[in-house]
């Protein structure tokens, strides 16, 4: 029984770590086409 867990709790952790980059990639894309642009008058 604790190997399962053990096991589980080791491939949840891999699996979190695998796909974390491409879709905080996915996320800031989103994020930029959702973001209003600003307008900065030179002065």
């Amino acid at each position: 029984m604790l190997t399962a867990i053990g096991l589980t709790v080791l491939l949840s952790v891999l699996a979190r770590g695998l796909s974390a980059a491409p879709l905080a990639e996915r996320y800031g894309r989103w994020f930029v086409k959702q973001s209003p642009k600003i307008e900065v008058s030179k002065s």
